[in-house]
């Protein structure tokens, strides 16, 4: 009674029976209660059991919102934490009253004075925590890994969840518990054990997502945090345990209603713990204590006894438990009194029947005890089968469940109907051979007897036959299992891998198709090896001979020019033809289309290879009608025809015949090249538009580098036509070109022709002017001072760079520049650039002369402003006639 010895109450009732006046007394009351407001109140200590958190809210908002107050108390709450002992501080009258759990049961039994006043949580909030990574779904997983798991009354729920379910405890390697969350998340152990309402909150906020396993999903419900006091708190304060009960239910209420600002308050009381933490502790609370389902602080008799004797299945409590005295009872008196009236009735009415009573009760407890658990247990084996049942259907994999004697279908998932293309109700009148391919029969039956031998079968590869006839690759495995009448069946796992096996094959071609391109372009090498010595050695041979003076006579030194001039354009075709091979193969080469007729066209191609026919006597013809016209590229079409009739005259017999000849055929033109020469071998005939092939013409000594053909095939096809033939050995060969018919479309009026002259050693007309000429290439501009030696009067100033170039330029202004485009520092495109910006120079004329042949180049060049654009090697008359041209129309 010391705690009242302070109180109003106390002192009032001490003051009368002293004789003191109640005027005095007023005065006294007055003066007291303005210098003394808190100790008008009841004073109590309520022991927390942790730390400052949302797990403690009702408490606070009792204080806060003044329940406490009203109900006459001045409440403390104190903190706890590690190494509080708050079941100590309540028997030890350190504090009134605590916040406990369920384990009160046990310091209870241990005899300890605790009373239960009132539960908060329904649900306790021990969960165990698993990575979701790891695919853990039960309990049953995590047998044989370690788990971090106090075995103690401090996580019965969880332990009583892994014994139900595994029935040992021995099954898993229990770590120390401690707050190494972090473990969990770098695989240290399997599980944790964790409250629901704190530690998943931390996984959430580093973005690590967690499985909860939770022990009311297995049959384990006991409830959380409770509030608790001293036998002696109640003996001695009964109506301060009632009136800090009503408070603190009064502020459990409100807080579960007013999250946001409870929050502060318990901010305000110096929780660590975040807003966002807070809130999620909140959330979590809702299903813990089912605030609008259940009244707060609602406690029943059957589940403490259900909580009791899972302690004594774990060994944390003795058999001989009991529950009498343990919860508080606002009414001792009224029950006791029912209590005993129901005794001596019984008493009085079959005392011999009380024993049977009592039995069949046990007997009944019991029984409903295995009926629940039967029932726990039989929803657990549906949830589980539900699962099963959704993964197989939901499963991509074929799946297939079969009679193992039989080999009959028993059942298949949706993935399997669609990779066969039976229905279910077809396929469970089938067996599995009924849809195997002949020829993996008796492999099948192979694994079929390993099956029986070893539990299971594969992975191995097969054939199905699809519904529609056709077939399917597939990857089969499974193992053997017995249904529940003890039936041996097989589950098989039928992978489709017919995507896969194609990949295979085309990745196998691909392989095929780049060896054979390897050898074929290691062939053309050679092949073009072969093709630049030969040209090479005239040149060679010739200038040497030429240097040495070895060829005295006049007309020997024009034949060995002649021969040099005809082995430099043999190899300025050859760099051409690779260059076009190369310039189609990557897209880089363009057409000018237009209509035309043929008959020009066909004219020119025989007048330019008739020399050539005639050193070996072939006879060449060609016949077309004259308003015959297609639309296509006039100086491609002529490059592919000379190609053509180029190979008609050197693969002939000498004496043989070529014709060139035009027809329509529908709403094509063909022009065909027909020869009576060797023929070509069927063998070799598909490899014939393949780059770098000869079909063997390298050892018969014809000259060519195996894509002449393949650059024909190409353009022909870039101008929306085709190119075929056939050839038969020792008959001849017939190529033919498709080209589109041109039909009502404007015929072109001009055409590039190509002129059919001999080198002319004449001079050109008389012609003068300046001509500057920038080149950094000493050969080339020794070349240059010869060529312009036949222009005696046309003055030649060189420079080696475009700065010394650009300056000599502003100074002579000569009439002609000559420029190369890839010059050392500043490039020839700059230079043009800086001369038609400025007005003094803009108007001089500029032609390129470079060895950059690419026509996008070239292009490039024209647009820039060159006035020509001349490819290295150049001709030399080509060139005298440009310059001549251009001095001529620049100095009028």
């Amino acid at each position: 009674m010391s705690e009242f010895k302070n109180s109003l109450p106390f002192m009032l009732k001490t003051s009368i029976r002293g004789g003191i006046s109640l005027r005095r007394w007023a005065c006294a009351v007055l003066f007291w209660s303005v210098a003394n407001p808190v100790w008008a109140l009841d004073a109590v200590v309520l022991q927390l059991k942790w730390e400052h958190s949302y797990q403690f809210a009702g408490y606070y908002m009792a204080q806060a919102l003044g329940y406490y107050r009203d109900e006459g108390l001045a409440v403390e709450l104190r903190e706890g934490g590690p190494g509080v002992d708050y079941v100590a501080e309540v028997v030890g009258n350190r504090a009134h009253y605590a916040t406990g759990t369920p384990s009160l049961l046990i310091d209870r039994q241990q005899g300890k004075p605790v009373v239960l006043l009132s539960v908060i949580f329904q649900h306790a909030p021990d969960i165990l925590a698993v990575a979701k990574s790891a695919g853990i779904m039960s309990p049953q997983q995590l047998v044989g890994k370690k788990i971090m798991v106090k075995q103690n009354n401090q996580t019965p729920a969880v332990l009583a969840m892994l014994l139900n379910e595994t029935g040992s405890l021995a099954h898993f390697d229990f770590l120390d518990q401690t707050n190494d969350l972090d473990g969990l998340m770098v695989g240290k152990f399997a599980a944790i054990a964790v409250y629901s309402t704190e530690q998943p909150y931390y996984f959430q906020q580093r973005g690590f997502p967690i499985t909860e396993l939770k022990p009311i999903n297995y049959g384990i419900d006991f409830y959380g945090d409770n509030l608790f006091t001293s036998e002696q708190e109640i003996a001695t304060h009964p109506e301060r345990a009632q009136a800090f009960l009503r408070a603190s239910l009064k502020g459990w209420a409100y807080a579960m209603a007013h999250p946001d600002e409870t929050i502060a308050v318990i901010k305000n009381a110096g929780s660590k713990h975040s807003d966002g933490h807070l809130y999620f502790e909140y959330q979590a609370m809702q299903d813990l204590l089912l605030p609008t389902l259940v009244p707060l602080g609602h406690s029943n008799q059957g589940r403490w006894r259900n909580i009791a004797d899972t302690y004594v299945h774990l060994g944390l409590l003795k058999p001989n438990y009991a529950l009498s005295g343990f919860v508080y009872d606002p009414n001792p008196t009224v029950e006791i009194s029912r209590f005993y009236r129901y005794l001596y009735v019984a008493i009085a009415l079959a005392a011999v029947l009380a024993f049977f009573i009592f039995a069949l009760l046990a007997f009944n407890y019991h029984l409903q005890r295995e009926i629940r658990r039967r029932k726990q247990m039989e929803a657990r084996l549906q949830l589980n089968e539900e699962k099963l049942s959704t993964l197989f259907q939901l499963s991509p994999t074929g799946m297939a469940y079969t009679d193992f004697a039989s080999r009959q279908f028993i059942d298949v998932n949706q993935a399997m109907q669609d990779i066969i293309g039976y229905t279910r109700d077809e396929f469970l009148t089938m067996t599995y051979l009924d849809i195997t391919a002949p020829e993996y029969v008796q492999q099948n039956l192979v694994q079929a007897e390993l099956m029986g031998s070893t539990g299971r079968f594969g992975p191995f590869e097969k054939e199905y036959i699809r519904k529609d006839g056709s077939r399917v690759s597939v990857l089969v495995n499974g193992f053997i299992l017995h249904d529940h009448t003890g039936r041996k069946v097989s589950w098989a796992l039928i992978e489709d891998i017919t995507a896969s096996k194609k990949a295979q094959q085309e990745l196998l071609l691909a392989k095929e198709a780049a060896e054979f391109a390897s050898r074929a372009k290691s062939e053309f090498l050679t092949n073009v090896s072969h093709e630049l010595r030969t040209p090479l050695h005239t040149i060679l041979g010739f200038s040497q001979l030429l240097a040495m003076g070895g060829l005295a006579a006049a007309e020997e030194q024009k034949m060995a020019v002649g021969h040099i001039m005809t082995s430099g354009k043999q190899l300025l075709g050859l760099i051409n033809e690779i260059l076009d091979l190369s310039r189609i193969e990557s897209d880089q080469f363009e057409l000018c289309l237009e209509t035309f007729t043929l008959s020009p066209l066909l004219d020119e191609t025989v007048a330019l290879m008739s020399p050539t026919a005639a050193e070996r006597g072939l006879t060449l013809s060609q016949g077309c009608y004259s308003d015959i016209a297609v639309r296509a590229d006039f100086s491609r079409l002529r490059q592919v025809l000379l190609n053509l009739l180029s190979n008609a005259i050197k693969y002939n017999r000498d004496g043989g015949t070529v014709n060139l000849f035009c027809v329509i055929d529908g709403d094509v033109v063909r022009i065909s090249v027909v020869d009576s020469g060797l023929g070509i071998a069927a063998a070799d005939q598909a490899a014939l538009f393949q780059p770098f092939q000869r079909l063997g013409a390298e050892k018969k000594g014809i000259e060519g580098t195996g894509i002449g053909l393949v650059v024909c095939k190409r353009l022909i096809e870039a101008m929306q036509g085709s190119i075929h033939f056939n050839s038969t050995i020792g008959v001849g060969s017939h190529f033919w070109v498709d080209l589109p018919i041109a039909v009502g479309e404007k015929v072109a009026e001009s055409l590039p022709v190509v002129q059919i002259s001999a080198f002319s050693p004449s001079r050109p007309e008389k012609i003068s002017g300046q001509v500057i000429y920038i080149d950094d290439c000493v050969i080339n501009t020794n070349v240059m001072r010869h060529v312009f030696r036949r222009l005696p009067d046309v003055e030649l100033l060189i420079r080696e760079d475009a700065e010394s170039g650009l300056a000599q330029i502003c100074q002579y202004r000569p009439d002609l520049i000559l420029m190369d485009i890839n010059l050392p520092g500043m490039s020839g495109l700059e230079a043009l650039h800086l001369l038609k910006a400025n007005p003094a120079t803009a108007t001089i004329p500029v032609i390129a002369v470079s060895a950059a042949a690419m026509p996008n180049v070239i292009k490039e060049g024209l647009q820039a402003g060159f006035l020509a654009y001349l490819t290295k090697p150049f001709d030399v008359a080509e060139l005298i006639a440009l310059v001549s041209k251009t001095l001529a129309k620049h100095r009028v």
